[in-house]
């Protein structure tokens, strides 16, 4: 410094100075800055530790990644959830793009910067297979949910990638399960035809599932005025009445009926709907939504009113079928009974007048019994579907002269007039024949036994396509109530009462018609229509009354007139109830006991009379239960034979009159009835004995010697 100029000497120590302020103040900068720099670390790492911490300690995994793709941190519910041995290890050395688990979804928002949330399954044996890294899980596979989002600097540039990884594999076990069982229950209700339904007073609607009136759409939801628009007009004020209770809270279950009628519906459907709570509100105790079913129960109804008429129909059928056997046992047993009778009496005489009455009655009997037995194949046929048809030309005006020759033979009672209309000269038609007498027959059958006297008109008159066939009488009519039956007029005369039947099946099979009027007390007349072809028609010929000398000539060569009909014949033995000339017959002693014979058919009483007769008896005959009880009343009888089946008054309701003032004489029942139920019947009635026909002679007198 001393070779200096003296001039730069203070300037050189001017430099030194400032030189050794510089250092200084730079020496106090490094000191402040590096602890500047120390309490940034602590306070980096207070914060690190900090959040390790707190996301170390959260209940779902967070990984983090750099924006090169490379796993930078993962909290401890990671480790767990992905089985990570070596925390260490995998941290910066695990690149998400190289992870073979992870979906493409997942990386592709990785690579294009993306919030994503999918849930995907993760299988641990392809991480095992693959060794990406070391995990304690080998073979298991869990449900992932996860979440990821991009995180940016100030610069706009993502600096990190974080996921939220979840372990839900039981909730998504529970959940597969519930949607089993959701589905499960959803084809249950398909398959049972139910409606679910749903209601939200919250809102005020409805929802429901499997449910036409939504278009089977579950996620629609109705008003409730939509909803009473289905219901059937009577049905929605007690419809309303719910909706009420529901709006206001109410807490009920109830089941009531209502008809629904959506556009998949061709009318009214029955229902039953049933409603409860589901879900109410803690703090006011109100119910907030309703649930329940909708049930169509219009098949059911109507297979239960099917079951029901069906057994209505068995039942009637089962009481049809016993009153028929009852009915069979009776017509069977009345001829039975004088054929048996009058053939012991043939042995027990050697006069021709009684040998010759006897066997005409057993002859007329014995027809009668087969014509039963041939109206009961006859029907079993039809029954079948087998009728027999056999058409052939024929001239009607003849063949209808000689169906009236046949009905005159069998008119016995002279008070009533056969009249016939047969309005042409000639008629060639082309029909069955057979058919025509038997359907004719047996409406003149039935006239004949119903009519007392007056007269029988029986015609016939070309009408249309066919010909209508009537036969109409005075006789006693049929009371209102029947009116609307084509069934046995007069259950009180003989014959099965199948000949109305057989005539509405044979008619009917042909095309054609049936029917009648009646009257009570003033006639009937019943009729058929049969379509047929008719090929020529000449004159009209004069209606009225015909002469059986007329017709005698043709007789021989006629028609059976009992074919396939009830029995004419058999009416010659009915009695006239109604003709007040009939006088009662008697026979034995004075001195003897008096029995009153109450039978309507005449050759049953007759039967009676020869027995009672050939007993030593005295007796009186009553043709009906009504003459019985007036002779009873006004008369003195030891005993009393009672037949059951009569006109205008049965003979049990004939006993309970008489045993209201006279329960002293004996009354014993005479019946073809046959069953332990009639038997019963008739000792309830007040009858002392019964007796079944056909009758034995040694019982007939034994039951007699016991009562008197």
């Amino acid at each position: 410094m001393s070779n200096l100029p003296p001039f730069l000497f203070p300037a050189v120590l001017c430099a030194v100075f400032i030189l050794s302020v510089f250092l200084v103040l730079l020496a106090r900068c490094r000191r402040r800055t590096t602890r500047a720099l120390r309490e940034a670390q602590e306070i980096l790492n207070l914060q690190k530790l900090r959040t390790d911490t707190i996301f170390g300690d959260l209940p779902v995994g967070i990984e983090v990644y750099s924006k090169e793709g490379i796993l930078v941190w993962m909290n401890e519910r990671t480790c767990q959830t992905f089985g990570v041995v070596d925390k260490r290890a995998v941290i910066g050395s695990t690149p998400i793009m190289d992870n073979p688990v992870i979906p493409d979804a997942v990386k592709k928002a990785f690579q294009r910067q993306r919030k994503i949330q999918v849930d995907f399954d993760y299988d641990f044996s392809i991480v095992c297979r693959t060794g990406f890294y070391n995990t304690r899980c080998t073979s298991e596979v869990k449900r992932i949910s996860c979440k990821g989002t991009p995180v940016f600097g100030s610069d706009g540039k993502m600096q990190n990638y974080v996921f939220i990884m979840n372990d839900i594999s039981r909730e998504h076990e529970y959940s597969v399960k519930l949607k089993e069982s959701a589905q499960l229950a959803h084809q249950a209700i398909q398959a049972s035809g139910l409606v679910h339904w749903r209601y939200d007073n919250r809102i005020r609607r409805f929802s429901s599932y499997n449910d036409p009136v939504t278009n089977f759409d579950s996620s629609v939801w109705l008003t409730p005025e939509d909803y009473l628009g289905t219901v059937h007009p009577d049905d929605r004020p007690g419809i309303m009445d719910y909706l009420r209770m529901m709006d206001d809270g109410a807490d009920f279950s109830d089941e009531a009926p209502m008809r629904v009628k959506t556009t998949y519906d061709d009318g009214w459907q029955d229902c039953v709907v049933t409603g409860t709570s589901f879900l109410k509100d803690h703090a006011t105790g109100k119910v907030l939504l309703y649930t329940g079913f909708r049930r169509n129960v219009t098949s059911w109804k109507k297979m239960v009113n099917e079951l029901s008429e069906a057994k209505e129909r068995a039942e009637r059928s089962d009481k049809l079928k016993s009153a028929f056997l009852a009915n069979i046992s009776h017509e069977i047993r009345t001829p039975l009974n004088a054929i048996i009778g009058f053939s012991n009496l043939l042995t027990n005489t050697d006069k021709k007048e009684e040998i010759a009455e006897y066997q005409r009655i057993i002859v007329t009997n014995s027809d009668l019994l087969l014509r039963l037995i041939n109206d009961i194949l006859d029907l079993s046929k039809i029954e079948a579907g087998f009728i027999d048809r056999q058409l052939s030309e024929f001239d009607l005006s003849v063949y209808f002269d000689e169906l009236y020759g046949s009905v005159r033979q069998a008119m016995a009672n002279p008070s009533v007039e056969l009249v016939c209309d047969n309005p042409y000269e000639s008629c060639l038609v082309r029909m069955d024949a057979n058919r025509l007498a038997q359907v004719v027959l047996n409406y003149a059958t039935n006239a004949i036994k119903c009519t007392y006297r007056g007269e029988i008109r029986m015609g016939y008159r070309r009408q249309g396509e066919g010909i209508y066939f009537y036969v109409s009488d005075t006789g006693i009519g049929i009371p209102d109530k029947d009116n609307h039956r084509f069934e046995k007029l007069n259950e009180f005369t003989q014959g099965t009462g199948l000949g109305l039947a057989i005539c509405k099946v044979v008619t009917e099979s042909a095309g054609g018609q049936v029917g009648f009027e009646s009257e009570e007390g003033v006639g009937s007349t019943f009729w058929s229509w049969v379509p047929c072809e008719i090929m020529r028609v000449c004159g009209e010929a004069e209606a009225g009354g015909q002469e059986a000398a007329q017709l005698d000539a043709g007789l021989d060569n006629g028609l059976d007139a009992g074919e396939g009909t009830e029995n004419l014949s058999a009416s010659t033995d009915e009695p006239s109830p109604a003709d007040p000339d009939s006088e009662p017959s008697s026979g034995g002693h004075t001195d003897k006991k008096t029995i009153l014979v109450v039978e309507d058919i005449e050759s049953n009483y007759h039967l009676m009379s020869v027995l009672l007769g050939n007993l030593g008896y005295r007796f009186t005959r009553a043709a009906d239960g009504v003459e019985a009880v007036e002779k009873v009343l006004s008369e003195h009888f030891d005993l009393v034979l009672m037949d059951i089946k009569m006109p205008r008054l049965g003979g049990l309701e004939a006993t309970r009159e008489i045993r209201k003032t006279n329960r002293e004489v004996p009354i014993i029942a005479l019946t073809a009835h046959a069953f332990n139920s009639d038997k019963e019947a008739a000792i309830a009635a007040g009858c002392n004995g019964f007796l079944v026909k056909p009758i034995d002679r040694n019982a007939l007198a034994g039951t007699l010697r016991r009562f008197l």
